[in-house]
């Protein structure tokens, strides 16, 4: 079966390779695609930032902050369920509500880096660029 499968998309990738207009879509859309994967609300894109660039590149940086602003996410998510827990637990859409909020907020964070990121150059938090600072010793910069 795996041998099956490289066949197929051998294939498939040397019928892509012969057609010009897919090429110079994939140059021109891959990029992007790559920005929106890295500095977006995909919640794993911060690992393609932090693994396959180098520390200091614009990619490695921007994946850092995407990696911070999601566990801020996850920090702010999990506080809201403790006070709800503590305090609401009467009233469930206090959680429901306040869960969305975040969500909002935490997909209005990505979404203003990733058009940030396509203007130019996406703008480092201050409270990312000190943390930044303080893991440097362990995280290097390359550039």
């Amino acid at each position: 079966m795996p041998e099956f499968l490289k066949r197929q998309i051998s294939a498939l990738a040397q019928w892509v390779r012969s057609q010009p207009r897919l090429v110079a879509w994939a140059e021109r859309i891959l990029p992007e695609a790559e920005k929106f994967v890295i500095a977006g609300p995909t919640l794993v894109g911060f690992t393609l930032g932090l693994v396959r660039h180098q520390p200091g590149s614009v990619h490695f940086e921007t994946g850092f902050q995407s990696l911070v602003i999601f566990l801020a996410y996850l920090g702010l998510l999990t506080v809201l369920q403790i006070l709800d827990s503590l305090f609401f637990s009467a009233w469930p859409i206090v959680l429901g509500v306040a869960r969305s909020l975040a969500a909002a907020f935490y997909l209005a964070i990505t979404l203003r880096q990733v058009l940030q990121w396509r203007a130019g150059s996406p703008r480092i938090l201050p409270v990312v660029a000190r943390l930044r600072e303080r893991l440097l010793p362990v995280t290097g910069d390359a550039a």
